[in-house]
């Protein structure tokens, strides 16, 4: 059994707080944090790192840190165990003094001991909740959710009237989203070697209209006309026309990740169209006259 010490830090000053975990658990400090404030009923706002002359001025010996007598030599420091260790026996700890240990502890010997989940989740760990084996994936954080008390409201004089009658302040929060962090989001899940895949909701467009061949006039007119379609019919587009090879009007769409394209080529002058969607690059050909139906459609 291994010892963690932090301090608390409080709106006025900080305290001492030990966690015990089995000597192969590492500290979760979210966990921690949550569970100093269940303990004590304060609102600590960030555990912090202890220094070892902090450590010593309380009188406990780094390294050496265990439960046996430890509130007598520190009476301000609140002792919170992992759950884990709930009745756990046979355990070694720190006695308190410098090469010093205890073998053969037993928990389950000592009266009123704080048990919480203050440990990190591993990988295979069993889930709470039907016990299967859990995995660790990589995440991106996209927004916060800040508990801020009441100290705004005392500020503003922003009152309730509880059942009792009594006057109190609000408790307020707020939350934050990261645009940025959502964009680099979607793009991590969604992305492939040729460039962006954006959702539906964040493309740039819903779909451009490449004109395959600049110089044919004839297609020129037909894309330009499409385009206005589309505009009209409250479609957001781009019309791509132009005069570079058709390769690299291709190569920008699959980079900048429209939801779609719409080739106007031979076909087009016969009424058939080519219609590409970003997400997995599929091709299917639609007649003239049902772009603006089929794109609307893509949007549900």
């Amino acid at each position: 059994m291994k010892a963690v010490i932090k301090k608390a830090r409080l709106s006025q000053g900080a305290r001492p707080v030990v966690f015990f975990l089995r000597g192969d658990d590492q500290l979760e400090e979210t966990k921690a944090l949550n569970a100093f404030n269940k303990s004590t009923q304060q609102n600590a706002l960030e555990l912090e790192e202890m220094s070892t002359k902090e450590i010593a001025q309380l009188g406990l010996p780094v390294g050496y840190i265990g439960a046996y007598g430890l509130k007598h030599l520190a009476p301000d420091i609140e002792v919170i165990f992992d759950i884990d260790l709930q009745e756990a026996d046979c355990l070694i700890c720190g006695a308190n003094e410098v090469d010093q240990h205890f073998v053969g502890v037993d928990l389950s010997s000592f009266a009123n001991l704080n048990y919480q989940d203050i440990a990190q989740t591993r990988p295979e760990d069993a889930c709470p909740e039907c016990q299967g084996a859990l995995s660790a994936q990589r995440s991106i954080e996209v927004g916060h959710i800040f508990k801020l008390g009441n100290k705004y409201s005392k500020s503003m004089e922003a009152t309730y009237l509880d059942k009792e009658g009594q006057t109190q302040y609000f408790e307020m929060g707020c939350y934050g989203i990261g645009v940025t962090r959502l964009m680099s989001a979607i793009l991590e899940q969604n992305s492939d070697e040729k460039g962006c895949v954006w959702s539906k909701a964040s493309a740039p467009f819903e779909v451009v209209v490449v004109v395959a061949n600049s110089k044919d006039s004839a297609l020129e007119a037909l894309g330009a006309q499409i385009y206005e379609e589309l505009k009209g019919a409250g479609i957001d587009v781009l019309l791509d026309d132009r005069p570079d090879r058709f390769g690299a009007k291709m190569a920008d769409f699959e980079l900048i990740g429209c939801s779609h394209a719409l080739i106007i080529g031979k076909q087009a002058l016969e009424g058939q169209v080519e219609l590409i969607t970003r997400q997995g690059l599929s091709k299917r050909i639609i007649a003239r006259e049902a772009i603006v139906s089929t794109l609307l459609e893509a949007r549900s």
